[in-house]
């Protein structure tokens, strides 16, 4: 497991092992589409790829990178609904509507959404933090066996993300977050920060609960195919 200090310190790491250290083939399709014979999508691959970031302002800082780096209207929307609604489709996607419509179906939702997967889940996390902070057994699902093996062999999207992985000690959240597959270069950076703004929630959630304020101690990220494609990597070495 590499360790890094910050989220910019893991995407330049990342990006550099993916050019030197990488697994390169063609992918046959990628979400769902026949991609055979594009070689924009020749992939680079790193497998069982994992890393951590450990500082005291971890939270803090991933979110300021993402509102200046990324679409901030779209991480704050998509947080909200993960923490609120339990939404499928919700409203986030449209700050990206003309990607993310194509995958919706007759019926106006998503095979899948992260809202829906992840509903009251960070109040059960907390409740069981209060009554056993020392607890082995904070998993959160986001991949759904029955409801993910249909969607999968139907020919319909499936998660990326496994699942959320949480312990407390000597009041310090540590988060593992599992993931099958990550685009680095499209999802990798907005995988990350929700993940840990959501670690975040359950910590503000703890604040009048235990006796001493819990920070984030860790964020550890395991991914079985973290790849890049050849479009997305023209012109970054």
């Amino acid at each position: 497991m590499r360790y890094y200090h910050t989220l910019e310190e893991a995407k330049n790491e990342i990006s550099r092992d993916l050019k030197e250290l990488a697994v390169v083939y063609q992918s046959n399709s990628v979400q769902d589409k026949d991609v055979s014979k594009d070689p924009d999508y020749l992939t680079h691959e790193l497998i069982n790829y994992s890393y951590s970031i450990s500082s005291k302002t971890i939270m803090n800082d991933t979110w300021q990178w993402g509102l200046k780096n990324l679409d901030g209207n779209y991480l704050k929307e998509e947080l909200q609904e993960r923490l609120t609604t339990g939404a499928n489709p919700g409203n986030a996607y449209k700050n990206d509507e003309e990607y993310w419509s194509q995958f919706l179906h007759d019926s106006g939702q998503f095979s899948y959404s992260y809202p829906e997967r992840l509903e009251g889940n960070v109040e059960a996390i907390t409740r069981h933090l209060i009554k056993n902070p020392e607890s082995r057994q904070l998993w959160v699902p986001i991949w759904w066996n029955h409801e993910d093996h249909v969607n999968r062999d139907e020919g319909h999207r499936v998660p990326c993300s496994l699942g959320y992985h949480f312990m407390m000690r000597n009041y310090k959240l540590h988060m593992h977050y599992v993931m099958r597959s990550c685009d680095f270069y499209k999802h990798w950076a907005k995988d990350v920060i929700l993940a840990i703004a959501y670690g975040d929630a359950i910590i503000q959630a703890l604040k009048n609960s235990v006796k001493e304020p819990v920070e984030l101690g860790s964020f550890s990220h395991t991914i079985f195919s973290l790849h890049g494609f050849a479009k997305d990597m023209k012109g970054i070495f």
